[in-house]
This record gives structure tokens, sequence and C-alpha cells, in this order.
């Protein structure tokens, strides 16, 4: 008995591995052309650098997108090394974290077990293999992504509290909830899921809890969200008090607009089973919201040994309900938590329907994947789907192409650039790009022609006379308001005047003479 459990493990750890290989070259089969790189992407590699290389210590992350809100700076201090490592190139670092999103199998393999068998453990980690929701988020080159793991870790450890009374589930709550929270601020969502598991499992968890595993869970909490408690020490607890405002606003013009079931949380549900599970007819998102919830019904009354896993998972997706107290920016990274249970539900359905009907689940097995195949096919090659990325069409490989053109032009003179940028103004990514591609290939850089906004990332110098000339750069104008290029161009009339024009990719470049 021993040696068939051994040859067991064995063969599954084989599977897991060829998953995860299936996994890489899914996620890298149009890499390096789809990589994105605007202005949130320069920013991070010039701030993650400067952590190690100016000892320029951060304690703050990157905005939450509402005021007064931030990241934790974690998501910094992990790329920077990956910067460092490959001199600069952004290519390298999405690399990792590409790597880093396929690791996430072994992890959706370790849930699905604990929670069922290592047979849905399995199929679980196919389905995260060639999920289409999963590869968007191995080429989202943003502080979110890393979330998707440290979640996984976070209700692993509820799994190990709930159902092996393991007191360690405790270190890898506190873990995956701080780590969450730093890469995604947002995620203080899922405080609500240790609100709602002991409603459901308060006999399982107080046989887990213990004196010495608490301390170690408050402890692991403490250490990934130090750079917190001292940004709030720091500039007066602004962020409690932030939080605290939204939940007991001075008047009732200030309190928390919460939209609940009927609008965004049903839509981002939807959109999970829609990217994750199966492509049906767009627009349908409540509709696949409720389908999910129904299955999940079905199995809870069908399925009377597994109804406690059953609820873990639907605890796991309402928790996202909470998500809408905060008012968060309507953004698809904002439900990265929800993809994880209803991928194992519907491995759990897959099986269940495979021991009863092997026919109609192949068929169901074959639509997943094609469905899958097809949105990776329709939108990777473009890079991270606009519901991820406001602006479209900022791809590594064609801004290199811009500054080559550029420098062509310039035939070895000093030259002065400006662009139209979102954010307006900024000159971020360019400063970026040119000191890292530009610097390197051809060894020096422009004078930047437009303002120059203080409090940003990024620097080039400013000219010291007129005479040079000038370059336009006109990024992808999605996202980028008509007026503004109207008021780009007229300010650029000012200086110069266009002599010629090239087109690459999404991008313009208007080669202009003082």
């Amino acid at each position: 008995m021993k040696k068939i459990v051994e040859k067991l493990k064995s063969k599954n750890t084989l599977i897991l591995i060829l998953i995860f290989l299936f996994a890489l070259a899914v996620r890298f089969r149009w890499f390096p052309k789809n990589v994105y790189f605007g202005y949130d992407q320069a920013r991070d590699a010039i701030v993650s650098q400067e952590i190690y290389t100016q000892k320029d210590i951060k304690i703050i992350g990157p905005s939450a997108g509402k005021e007064g809100l931030f990241h934790g700076p974690a998501y910094w201090y992990l790329i920077g090394p990956v910067y460092l490592l490959f001199k600069g190139n952004p290519n390298g670092v999405l690399a990792f974290i590409s790597i880093i999103n396929a690791a996430g199998i072994f992890l959706i393999y370790l849930l699905a077990k604990e929670l069922f068998n290592s047979k849905i453990g399995l199929i679980a980690s196919f389905f995260y293999a060639v999920s289409f929701a999963q590869t968007q988020y191995s080429l989202y080159f943003a502080n979110p992504s890393p979330a998707v793991l440290s979640i996984m870790v976070f209700y692993l450890g509820w799994c190990w509290l709930i159902f092996r009374k393991n007191s360690l589930g405790w270190l890898l709550v506190g873990l995956g909830f701080g780590l969450s929270i730093q890469f995604e601020f947002f995620l203080i969502y899922l405080f609500s899921s240790m609100i709602l598991f002991p409603v459901f499992f308060w006999k399982e968890i107080r046989t887990a809890f213990s004196i010495k595993s608490a301390v170690l869970g408050i402890l692991s909490l403490s250490i990934t969200l130090f750079t917190f408690i001292l940004a709030e020490f720091k500039y007066g607890f602004k962020t409690i008090k932030q939080i605290l405002g939204m939940f007991f606003p001075n008047t009732l013009e200030n309190a928390p607009k919460v939209h609940l079931a009927t609008s965004n949380y049903l839509g981002r549900v939807g959109m999970e089973v829609y990217y994750d599970v199966f492509k049906v007819i767009p627009n349908t998102r409540e509709i696949l919201a409720v389908l999910l919830f129904i299955i999940i019904a079905l199995c809870f009354f069908k399925f009377k040994e597994s109804r406690k896993k059953i609820i873990f998972l639907l605890v796991w997706i309402i928790s996202n309900l909470f998500l809408d107290i905060f008012g968060p920016p309507q953004l698809y990274y904002v439900g990265i938590g929800l993809s994880i249970p209803i991928m194992i539900i519907f491995a759990f359905s897959f099986s269940q329907l495979y021991n009863f009907k092997k026919i109609p689940a192949f068929l169901l097995l074959a639509i997943f994947i094609f469905t899958n195949l097809h949105l990776m096919n329709k939108y990777n090659p473009g890079g991270p789907v606009k519901d991820l990325y406001v602006q479209n069409g900022m791809f590594l490989t064609d801004e290199k192409k811009v500054i080559d053109a550029i420098y062509t032009e310039a035939d070895n003179k000093k030259f002065t650039i400006n662009a139209l940028t979102m954010p307006y103004k900024i000159k971020t990514t360019w400063a970026y790009l040119f000191n890292w591609y530009g610097m390197e290939k051809y060894r020096y850089v422009p004078f930047w022609g437009g303002e120059d906004v203080p409090g940003y990332a990024g620097i080039l110098p400013l000219p010291d006379r007129r005479e040079y000339v000038r370059f336009a750069i006109f990024e992808p104008m999605r996202g980028i308001p008509e007026d503004l290029k109207k008021e780009f161009k007229d300010s650029e009339n000012g200086y110069s005047y266009p002599k010629s024009i090239i087109k690459i990719g999404l991008f313009e470049v208007e080669k202009r003479i003082p």
C-alpha cells in the first residue's frame, strides 16, 4: 500500500510539472511582442531600482486610485532586484511575473486537494494553466499581479485551520493577508472572510487555536504590514482615519455609496466566469454569475459529504462583495481573488459529471479548452485587455522602434523631444526608455522640451537652446482626449513646425524644425 501511495504521489508530481510547463508555454506564446510598458511600469522601474541603487527606502507604494489610499511598496522591493539583474530591461521583469503566475498551479493544486482530493487538484491546476484570466494576470505588469498567489496562501491557511485543524494555518493567514494588502490595497476586503469563516466553522477554528499559533499569525501579519504601520505613525494615521471616515462619515453626503449584488459585484463574478471558464455571449456577466450560484447550490444539495467545502468556496466568493464598501476603481483587477474558487468549483463539478456521464464531461472540457484558447489567441497578442489598462498599444517593442527612428533621424546630433503622454505632460515613460534603451544603444539622451512637472519619477536634461531638431511623440490616443492633442500640437507649433511624420504601431512621431 505504501508503494502504491508513493507511486501515485510521484505520478501527480510529474503531471503537475507537465501542467506547469504547459502553463509557461501558453504564457510566453507571444512574448516579448506583447509586453506593455506605460507610465505605471516606467515609474515602478525607476522607483524599484532606486530603492537598491540609491538606498531610497520606501514605506508607501503607488496610489490605490482613491484619494488618500496607497498600496504597499512590496511590489517595488520584489521587482527591483530583477530589474537590476536584467540591467533595466522590462522584458526580464515581466517574464519573472509570468513565471510567478504560472507557479500558482502548485498552490491551486494544494487548495483543491485539501478541499476535495488530488484528482480535483490536478483538474483545477489544468484549468488554471489554460485560464485566459490567469494568462492576462501574467501579462499584467503592475503591483496587483503577485496577489493571485498571496490570496491563495491566505485561503490555504484557512483550509489548514478548518479541515486539518493545523494551527500553522494562522501563519499562512497572516502572511497571505498582509502580502495581499501590500500588492493591492483593496484586498483589505479579505478581512470579511475572517469574519464569515468563524460563523460557519467555529468549532474547527477553535480546535486549531492556541496562543502560540495566534502569536505566530499576528507576527506574520505585522511583518508583512510593517511598512503600513510605519507610514501610519509617520503621517498621523491618515489611512486609518480615511477608512473610519467611510464607515462613520461626518455628513450624509460623505457616506459611502455601497453598490450591492445588483450591480458591480455580480458583474465582477460573471466576468471571472467568462474569462476563466466559458466564453459565451458578451454582456451576459450577471447571467453567468447567477448560473455560477445555481451550480454551487446544486452541488451543495447533491453532494452532502462536500457541503462544508462548498461553503468554504462560497464564503471566498461572497467576500468580494464587501469590496464595494471602499468604492474601488471599476477595473478588472479588483476581482483578482475570485478566479481561484470559481475554477475549483468547476473542477469539482467536472469531476462529478465525469463520474456520472463521461461524454458530456468531455464535451464541456472541450468547450472550456476551446473558449479559453480562443480568448488567448484573440487578446493576448495585444497584451492586457482594456479592462486592465486604459491605454492600448503601449508595447515596448514599438517604443524601442520609436526611439531607434528618432535617433536615426537625429543623425548623431543633439535633439529635443516632447510627448503627448498619459498622464498629460508627464515624461516618466520616455525618461526611463531613453535613459535605459537610448543611452545603452546610442550613448546619449535627448533634451526634454515639454513642461518639467515636478514630483514625478524620471529625469531628462532641459535644452540649453531652441535650435535643436525637435521630435514630438504622440502616444496611442485611447484615454487621451482630443482637446489635449490639439493643445499639445498648438504648443509645439509655438516652438517649431512639422517636417515629416513617422508611424510605428499606434505611435506617431513628428520631426519638427525650429
